[in-house]
């Protein structure tokens, strides 16, 4: 309804999720200079026209998932300087390439959850993203691997979610452990060997910890971390719980708590 929206300059929110929407044309949305939040999610949108956003300057909140995207609309989102929180779930994409939130210096939160055909991550694909500071991969069942030092990029970096992915193996420095706050793993194929002995350990102390009762600090994912350093009382979140090992066969089923430690250390000789 761009004739109606042309006469709400001050407009603040808008949603328009759960239509028919197909195509965002270059003058689709006016210069609605002061939105802070707008949703397109549960449309049919396929095509954004190159200039859809230009008019956003104040644009803090953009959620286009479910749609029928199969790129990250790159170039239309970089319009978007004030962007805080992005939503792009359940799109088509198969990769997520190399700077693909460029110029989004002060994005916070960013959801990539429900992408089934997502195959690969590029190494660099955060790299603009020096504010980010909590990231949501969930349920991305194509998606087998994450590439080494991915988020070491990102200084201000306290939640991570990579849930319900098709991960066999992961490795302490896919992540910025030392600056976290909570990692949740659930819901992949869990190879519990020793490669996976760096997050039994972590997984153990949390399990001790909470049996002596040891106050946690909560999830920082809605407010500014004041340090990227991790304070040296803190101990990570794991959803310890739900993590469950896929294999070997001896340990299939079994949460990774309750793995024998001889399970995961490997013995080291000539």
């Amino acid at each position: 309804p761009t004739g109606a929206l042309r006469r709400l300059p001050s407009l603040r929110t808008l949603n328009l999720g759960d239509n028919l929407i197909e195509t965002i044309s270059d003058d689709a949305i006016p210069n609605l200079r002061d939105l802070r939040s707008l949703s397109l999610e549960w449309n049919v949108i396929s095509y954004i026209h190159n200039a859809a956003f230009d008019g956003l300057l104040s644009l803090e909140f953009l959620n286009v998932s479910y749609n029928n995207l199969t790129d990250i609309p790159k170039q239309q989102l970089s319009k978007l300087t004030s962007l805080e929180e992005l939503d792009l779930s359940g799109n088509k994409f198969t990769t997520i390439g190399p700077i693909s939130f460029q110029s989004l210096f002060e994005l916070r939160r960013l959801r990539l959850n429900s992408l089934p055909r997502l195959e690969k991550v590029d190494v660099r694909a955060f790299v603009d993203n020096i504010k980010l500071q909590s990231v949501f991969m969930e349920k991305n069942i194509e998606l087998n691997n994450l590439p080494t030092r991915l988020f070491h990029g990102n200084p201000l970096l306290v939640d991570i979610s990579v849930r319900g992915n098709n991960f066999i193996l992961l490795d302490a420095s896919h992540f910025p452990l030392d600056q976290m706050d909570s990692l949740y793993l659930a819901g992949n194929p869990l190879h519990c060997n020793c490669s996976m002995l760096w997050l039994w350990i972590l997984a153990r102390k949390q399990y001790d910890a909470d049996l002596i009762n040891v106050t946690h600090l909560p999830s920082t994912t809605d407010a500014s971390p004041t340090s990227p350093t991790k304070a040296p009382n803190r101990i990570l979140q794991l959803d310890i719980e739900e993590i469950r090992c896929d294999g070997p066969e001896t340990v299939r089923n079994l949460l990774l708590i309750d793995v024998p430690e001889e399970e995961v250390r490997c013995d080291i000789s000539w």
